[in-house]
């Protein structure tokens, strides 16, 4: 019994192996057509990657990135980020001079 066991199993795991060779192939395909068209296949990647994700494993990932790229400074050109340096920092959201009075002659 243990030989047709065996012989069954190798057999569905070479099926199972060319199966997934398959839908590599296809896959591969797409994203070469895609290319043709002119898409970016890393940014194609990129979405099916976080279409795939947990919706809240998404989401700690991106707070996560957002903290760093705040901690980095990256955000100060962002609405966010000039909210937060206004939260964190009060002193640097005001200009650093007052702008000049009018002179009158």
């Amino acid at each position: 019994m243990l030989p047709a066991i065996s012989a069954a199993t190798s057999s569905a795991s070479s099926g199972l192996e060319q199966e997934k060779a398959d839908i590599g192939s296809d896959i591969r395909d797409v994203y070469a057509e895609a290319k043709g068209n002119g898409f970016d296949t890393k940014a194609l990647r990129a979405i099916v990657r976080r279409r795939r994700a947990d919706a809240a494993a998404l989401a700690e990932h991106e707070a996560i990135v957002e903290t760093y790229m705040h901690a980095l400074g990256m955000l100060a050109d962002t609405p966010l980020g000039q909210a937060a340096i206004a939260r964190d920092l009060p002193s640097m959201a005001d200009p650093p001079f007052a702008p000049p009075e009018e002179v009158r002659v």
